[in-house]
């Protein structure tokens, strides 16, 4: 099987400047993936989007332009979200990373190394306009890009 091309938004013709920033999504669940692309397609923003972190990890190697964000969740089969940020981060150190969950227990969320108060979270689900809004800001800088480790606002007892 191979891997699905990048799918570019259709060009505007009105209204504000289109953003110009490629997002790689994550996410195991077919129908949050496929309306968090078509969301963010409507923003003018390129996607590529995966299920799983190996898949991820695929179309980055086979993808030769820029990334500027990965907009993952958490829990994925196989490595998780931060173990797919790190792997990413490595041949892209200047990637901003989004992190989503629709997981309610924190310490779920936690024991990734993730907090849901970190600022490059957004819970599930989530309206248009937070992802709209988060995605934006992260972007701009904003909020927290992350460090390599993946660990946000995280304390020990």
């Amino acid at each position: 099987m191979s891997a699905p091309a990048v799918q570019r938004p259709p060009e505007r013709t009105a209204g504000p400047k289109a953003p110009s920033e490629t997002i790689l999504l994550v996410e195991d669940d077919d129908q949050v993936r496929n309306l968090t692309l078509a969301i963010l397609h409507r923003e003018g923003y390129s996607v590529f989007s995966a299920g799983h972190g190996e898949a991820a990890l695929a179309l980055v190697d086979a993808h030769d332009g820029p990334l500027h964000m990965l907009l993952t969740d958490v829990m994925l089969p196989g490595m998780d979200g931060r173990q797919v940020f790190q792997k990413v981060a490595e041949t892209h150190p200047e990637l901003k990373v989004l992190y989503m969950s629709g997981y309610l227990v924190d310490e779920v969320v936690d024991s990734r190394g993730i907090q849901k108060k970190s600022a490059n979270f957004i819970q599930k689900p989530f309206s248009i306009e937070e992802l709209v809004e988060r995605v934006r800001q992260v972007l701009d800088g904003q909020l927290q890009a992350g460090p390599p480790s993946g660990r946000f606002d995280h304390h020990e007892p």
